[in-house]
């Protein structure tokens, strides 16, 4: 009787954990796919249509000096462009719970690949916040150093 008891409460937490996901959930999921998806196909000004006015960025390359608004985030695809003009993401994993989106990406540069996390806060159906960290190599492979 002891094992069908804890055999019933292992389905059931089995059963809650994969429950689908709320209606916000699968729209801001769905919300940071298709903004990559417009930033791969070089619709920068499109894809920083997603962003709220006031978005900030922590990139990996320098935590320490967030990136503030949405016009400072285009500028800034426009340089990544123009170093990278064949910058390419492409996904590996997207995770979403409430208002958070991580995914998980590699992005393809001239000189190798570079995975990066970045964890997606979504407000009103705009990016408010974007936090990038690299894995692996990734710092070196942009040449700078892992350590700040």
């Amino acid at each position: 009787m002891k094992e069908i008891k804890i055999l019933l409460i292992i389905s059931l937490i089995l059963f809650v954990s994969c429950a689908p996901k709320d209606d916000q959930t699968n729209k801001n999921r769905q919300l940071v796919r298709n903004w990559l998806e417009l930033y791969n196909q070089g619709k920068d000004k499109e894809a920083s249509d997603y962003y709220a006015d006031s978005i900030i960025l922590h990139p990996a390359i320098s935590p320490n000096k967030p990136t503030i608004g949405r016009d400072a985030l285009f500028e800034g695809s426009l340089e990544v462009r123009k170093a990278e003009p064949n910058y390419k993401c492409v996904v590996k994993e997207i995770i979403a719970e409430g208002d958070r989106v991580v995914m998980i990406w590699d992005t393809i540069l001239s000189n190798g690949t570079l995975e990066v996390v970045g964890i997606f806060r979504i407000k009103d159906g705009k990016i408010v916040e974007l936090t990038e960290y690299y894995t692996g190599d990734g710092y070196r492979l942009l040449g700078g150093s892992e350590f700040y």
